[in-house]
């Protein structure tokens, strides 16, 4: 949010160490997590791949799919790889050294779905958060442009009750979505705790609004330290959530 924030701690979590044997199979987030055993553990690291359909539109997704396949491009050959989609998580998720199968991953992700039909009003994202959040500057700026002129004797009242009553729907449904974003992620984590070593997670989002709950993130954060889970994030400029 732009503001500084304090480093409570730091741990340093090295990717090149030598990695037992694996199961052949581990749950995921209610689903099954695959990797198969490597005949002779080495160096190697596993990657998570994780893309956020519903912060993205069509034209972003595209974008998105092409750096994805780049980056799988540049991976060792006995790194294993995943992806996987939230907030909406798949049935199987598996982790493979095969690029290939990868990428038949990558070309079924779709993006776009979640865009809803327009308001009546023109509110933007970052209006109808301040609104929600009842900052009266905006309020009055949103009402007095919305509803200009639609009162012979200034701003017609049930204009200005339906601006507000949109704009703070708007900030709820926002809120719901970032909710279910860090509960998608969450669960991604937890289901990592059954691969030993450190993994890496790589999220490309759009932007994730602010959740539902304040202890939202600090739950999050426990899973992937619980996890050993390092997350880097592919952030598209521009996209829905910009």
């Amino acid at each position: 949010d732009r503001r500084p924030r304090q480093v409570t701690s730091v741990q340093f979590v090295a990717h090149a160490v030598r990695l037992p044997p694996r199961p052949k199979a581990a749950a995921l987030a209610g689903s099954a997590l695959s990797a198969p055993v490597r005949p002779q553990p080495g160096l190697a690291r596993d990657i998570l791949i994780v893309v956020d359909e519903d912060s993205m539109d069509a034209a972003s997704g595209l974008v998105a799919r092409r750096a994805v396949e780049r980056f799988i491009d540049r991976l060792a050959p006995t790194d294993r790889a995943g992806l996987a989609t939230i907030p909406r998580l798949r049935t199987s998720i598996s982790l493979t050294t095969s690029s290939r199968d990868i990428r038949k991953e990558i070309s079924r992700v779709i993006t776009g779905t979640a865009d809803e039909a327009p308001g009546q009003y023109w509110i933007g994202l970052s209006e109808a958060l301040e609104i929600g959040r009842n900052d009266e500057s905006t309020i009055r700026k949103v009402i007095e442009r919305e509803c200009r002129g639609t009162y012979p004797g200034g701003v017609d009242a049930n204009c200005a009750r339906e601006v507000v009553a949109e704009a703070r729907q708007l900030a709820l449904r926002t809120h719901a979505r970032g909710q279910r974003t860090v509960d998608a992620l969450r669960q991604l984590a937890d289901g990592l705790r059954q691969i030993d070593g450190p993994k890496t997670m790589v999220l490309v989002s759009g932007g994730v609004p602010a959740p539902e709950t304040s202890s939202a993130y600090p739950r999050l954060a426990d899973a992937f330290a619980r996890a050993q889970v390092t997350l880097y994030t592919i952030h598209f400029e521009g996209s829905r959530m910009s």
